[in-house]
Parts: structure tokens; C-alpha cells; sequence
């Protein structure tokens, strides 16, 4: 009997102490300001190289850590360019894609193979409406001096709009939105070393946004937004799903998840090359951010929400950790003292299970436009602080 009180205490002492390990609080460290570098109209997003950072949209442009200018460059002379998603390969080269105005002439220019995909460094932004006058997609292989070494386009006649660029040994991808007139579709464009681009594979007809690629090394590709119509014979779940496609290497659909959520609006906005998904929900009068992992074969294996507005987006940190990137509007559990009265640009790592292990905040951030992880930089977020965009990193203690 003795023996067996002494077991049960400390099984009730080792109960407890676990209870207290998952109700302690987190406590919410302030990002700091690196600089606030333009406006909306200038800049649609950011992603770091090294120790720069690289800031696109009317021109691309890096920048240190205290905010100097390294260089500015203009894309084209001859027609308007505006880039709204860029990626680093291991070689420190920026690869650029955006919308490009009809009539420039750009033929292919011979280039080395791909380096592989930094993918901590995608980041993507979706200005809205579309321009009926950018009617062509660009990419522009940039050097970490800012010098373009190959510029390729392809012409679709419509309006359209880059969301998304994935690279590696073996070629480009990019995803997009098209209008048809009768609404919004979702396009892939996929090019070879040499910026050959095949036949554009078109999604949807009329409520369909594709705002994610990924290129997996079997040359399937995978296709993450958000639909209110049938895809290939997937009905809809909810008014508006988050859709999950798989294109093969032969251009066939070979799969597609929706998300499940009934009677909400969906979108899965942000995608990492492990299948860390961000976007947003509502129902009713409720906004929320939800971070779905997905395993290798897309099937979800954990899912946190936290009340928000405007875009989600995610990224790959340490090998087990992710970050998460929203205008919070209302207390999280976990975090000690944080309860906005508006809505505030909040950072969360996450654990490879989901739990809170860090938070970061950068409070005058109202709408957050990109966030990107480097070993020499750390986590660094840009976002909109009234009509400026501004960048924000966070100072390790």
C-alpha cells in the first residue's frame, strides 16, 4: 500500500508539472525597424539574399540591414514591368516574375542550369485588380549585383498577374491569375533552362485563383488557392474552398484537395516546399488565419487557427520550426499580454507539430506583405504601416 501511494504521488507531481509546461505563458518580443522604404505602388513584396535584402515591384532593389540602398534597378526601358514574386538559388542569383506591358521584344538568352531553390526565401504578394494593359508574364534572372543575366516573357493576351515562382535543376514554374472576362482563373506557365515556356495550363473558368507552386523532383508540380467552382469532378465544400492541386509531369491533373470547412470562404495563400499552407477563413463575421501542414501525399496532419484579418502567410525557419506571418486582431492563449485593439502584424514560430514557441510582433504593421527567414539575417517582415511599407527584423537576445 505504501508503495503504491508513493507511485501514485509522483505520478500526480509529474501530471502536474507537465500541465504547468503546456499552460506557461509566451511572451511576445517586439520586432525591430529596419526602415520604411515606399509605398504600395512601388513595392509588392521582399525576400533576403545572404545579408541583403531584395525588395521588388516597379523596380527590384536591395538594401542592408540598416535600410541603405545597394542598388536600384529598372527592368525594362521600353515597356512597364511590375514584379509581384521573386526567389533566391543557391548561387545568390534573384529570380524575378511579374506582369509586363505588350510589345516589349525579349527573346530567350542562353543561361547556365539552375541552381537549386533557396525555399526559405519565397514570399509572394497579389496586388488586386488586374491591369488589362500587363498582359504578358516576365522572369528576370538578377544577380546578387543586380544585374540581369537572362530575361524571358510569355504573352498571354490577357490581363494576368505572377503569384508564385519555383525553381530548380530543371526549370521554372509560375503560377497565376488570369481574367477572362468572365472572371478569374488560375494559370501555370512552365519553362526550361533556356526560358522555352511551354503551353499555359489554365484552371477554373471564372472563380478560380491558383497563389502557390511547388516543384517536386519527380517534375510534378503542386498548385495551392482557393476556388468556388467544380474542379475535376471536386465538388465545392464550403461558398469558397482552398484547393490543393497536382499537376504531373505530363501536364496531367493526377489529384485535388479542398479544404472542409462548410459554409466558409477559404484561400491557402502561402505555401512552403514542405507543404506548410497559410490563409485565411471567414464565416460570417469570423476571421481567421488557419496553418495546415500537409504530409508528402497531401494529407493534413495538423491545423491551428487564430483570429486575424487580411493575408496569412508562412515560411520555413530552423529544420523544426515554421513561421507564421498576420494582422492579429484579438488575445492568443499562449502569449502572455498580447491583446490588440486593432489589428497588428503578429509573427508565430511553430513547432513541426503546431504548438506556440515563439511570438514576435511588429504592431504598427496593419496588412503584411512578406516575411522571410536567413541564417545571417534571421526572420525579417515587411508590411504596410498606413499608405508606407515598412521592414521590420528581429534583434536576437
Amino acid at each position: 500500500m505504501k508503495k503504491f501511494l508513493t507511485i501514485l504521488t509522483i505520478l500526480v507531481f509529474s501530471l502536474s508539472q507537465s500541465a504547468y509546461a503546456v499552460q506557461k505563458k509566451i511572451t511576445v518580443q517586439s520586432l525591430v525597424l529596419i526602415s520604411s522604404i515606399g509605398n504600395r505602388d512601388e513595392i509588392s513584396g521582399m525576400l533576403t539574399n545572404g545579408k541583403t535584402i531584395i525588395l521588388y515591384g516597379s523596380n527590384v532593389k536591395a538594401v542592408d540591414i540598416s535600410g541603405a540602398e545597394l542598388w536600384n534597378l529598372r527592368l525594362e526601358e521600353k515597356a512597364e514591368a511590375f514584379v509581384t514574386t521573386a526567389v533566391t538559388d543557391n548561387l545568390g542569383n534573384i529570380w524575378a516574375a511579374g506582369s509586363l506591358s505588350s510589345g516589349v521584344s525579349v527573346s530567350p538568352s542562353p543561361t547556365p542550369s539552375i541552381s537549386p531553390l533557396n525555399p526559405d526565401s519565397v514570399v509572394l504578394t497579389t496586388p488586386d485588380p488586374l491591369r488589362s494593359d500587363l498582359n504578358s508574364v516576365g522572369v528576370w534572372k538578377i544577380s546578387n549585383k543586380g544585374e540581369i543575366l537572362t530575361r524571358f516573357h510569355l504573352d498571354l493576351n490577357k490581363p494576368v498577374l505572377a503569384t508564385d515562382i519555383a525553381i530548380d535543376e530543371s526549370g521554372v514554374s509560375i503560377s497565376g491569375i488570369t481574367d477572362t472576362g468572365q472572371g478569374t482563373i488560375g494559370v501555370l506557365i512552365n519553362c526550361d533552362n533556356a526560358g522555352i515556356c511551354s503551353k499555359p495550363f489554365f484552371i477554373g473558368s471564372s472563380d478560380t485563383n491558383l497563389d502557390g507552386v511547388v516543384r517536386n523532383i519527380d517534375g510534378s508540380k503542386i498548385l495551392s488557392g482557393g476556388s468556388s467552382e467544380t474542379l475535376f469532378g471536386k465538388k465545392v465544400v464550403g461558398s469558397r474552398d482552398g484547393i490543393l492541386i497536382t499537376v504531373s509531369k505530363t501536364g496531367k491533373i493526377s489529384k485535388v484537395v479542398r479544404s472542409s470547412a462548410a459554409k466558409s470562404k477559404r484561400n491557402w495563400k502561402s505555401i512552403t516546399n514542405n507543404f506548410l499552407l497559410g490563409g485565411e477563413v471567414t464565416s460570417g463575421n469570423k476571421s481567421e488565419s488557419a496553418i495546415t501542414k500537409f504530409s508528402g501525399t497531401l494529407v493534413p496532419t495538423w491545423n491551428v487557427r487564430f483570429p486575424s484579418t487580411g493575408n496569412t502567410l508562412v515560411s520555413n525557419g530552423t529544420p523544426t520550426n515554421f513561421f507564421t506571418f498576420f494582422a492579429s486582431t484579438s488575445a492568443i492563449s499562449n502569449l502572455s499580454g498580447w491583446n490588440p485593439k486593432r489589428a497588428s502584424g503578429l509573427v508565430l514560430r511553430l513547432d513541426n507539430k503546431g504548438a506556440i514557441m515563439g511570438g514576435y510582433s511588429a504592431t504598427a504593421i496593419t496588412e503584411p506583405l512578406a516575411m522571410a527567414y536567413s541564417k545571417e539575417l534571421g526572420l525579417v517582415v515587411a508590411g504596410l504601416t498606413g499608405d508606407t511599407v515598412s521592414i521590420f527584423h528581429l534583434i536576437s537576445r
